[in-house]
């Protein structure tokens, strides 16, 4: 069982939404001025791949801190 999964989860939505809302609109932005070179795109694509993934990564390591030890020994012990 993870302790405080929800918060966990409510937290991992909120930066990755964040994130994807900041590469939206400089994506409008970059799309609205003269030229909008594919060199700057992919940078930004790269980017927010980057960005995200440090997020999940990041809470996936609070997630496997926060699965309650006591009750999965209990799991192991009886298996």
């Amino acid at each position: 069982m993870i302790k405080n999964k929800e918060q966990i989860k409510k937290e991992m939505k909120a930066e990755v939404s964040d994130i994807i809302e900041k590469y939206v609109d400089d994506m409008d932005d970059g799309s609205n001025g003269i030229k909008f070179p594919i060199d700057s795109i992919e940078l930004m694509l790269e980017n927010v791949i980057r960005e995200s993934k440090k997020v999940i990564v990041d809470r996936t390591s609070e997630l496997v801190n926060s699965i309650a030890e006591e009750q999965e020994i209990v799991k192991k012990t009886r298996i």
